[in-house]
């Protein structure tokens, strides 16, 4: 029940994100002036058919034109997601299985930190680079948000399910250090494309 709410919750965001982002300027379509004025002398009719016409032609290249600039974003923050969960995933079954029953899981946990913030600067830089995500605060906040939720659904979705922990279960087991720390890591992980690769 609680994977079905986390997957709604995510489908929802993305839906709020492609409303989300638009340009202040994006372009003009291409307007027959001459029938627009023929229109408009000959009926008062005419006149409003014209004007409802072009509305609706320009509301349409908006759309386009607002999905053309979000879908980047959206593939960045899935790229960048990807990248870090992946290495997270290498780390963290090194932690587990090597320096956490030596050293203690709260030591291995604060160990893997440092190491994961290189990570995240590297991937959000690569990623910013490689798909030319756009400089404006909006786009690379947008990338960060969808990578986040993405990060979240495999944290407290499959990783807990595999290992069959609730979220109470997960939270209540989760050293106050070590876990306060990884919680500012999200935040750190969610901004990051905000301050990397400027231009």
């Amino acid at each position: 029940m609680i994977i079905v709410i986390i997957f709604a919750v995510v489908f929802l965001f993305l839906f709020f994100l492609v409303g989300l982002f638009s340009q202040k300027d994006i372009g003009r379509q291409p307007i027959r002036r001459a029938r627009v004025g023929a229109f408009w002398m000959y009926s008062a009719h005419a006149q409003w058919y014209a004007s409802y016409a072009v509305c609706k032609r320009s509301d349409n290249g908006r759309r386009t034109q607002r999905q053309q600039n979000v879908m980047p974003i959206l593939k960045a923050g899935v790229l960048y997601f990807a990248l870090v969960f992946g290495a997270g995933f290498v780390l963290g079954t090194v932690r587990n299985l090597w320096i956490a029953p030596r050293l203690g899981t709260r030591t291995a946990e604060l160990i893997e930190t440092p190491i994961m913030l290189v990570v995240v600067i590297v991937a959000a830089r690569w990623t910013v680079l490689r798909l030319a995500v756009p400089s404006a605060p909006s786009a690379r906040l947008g990338m960060g948000g969808v990578a986040l939720v993405l990060m979240l659904v495999a944290e407290f979705g499959l990783v807990l399910w595999l290992r069959g922990l609730s979220i109470r279960e997960y939270l209540a087991t989760r050293d106050p250090v070590s876990g306060a720390v990884y919680y500012a890591m999200l935040a750190v992980f969610a901004i990051m494309p905000l301050h990397v690769a400027r231009r």
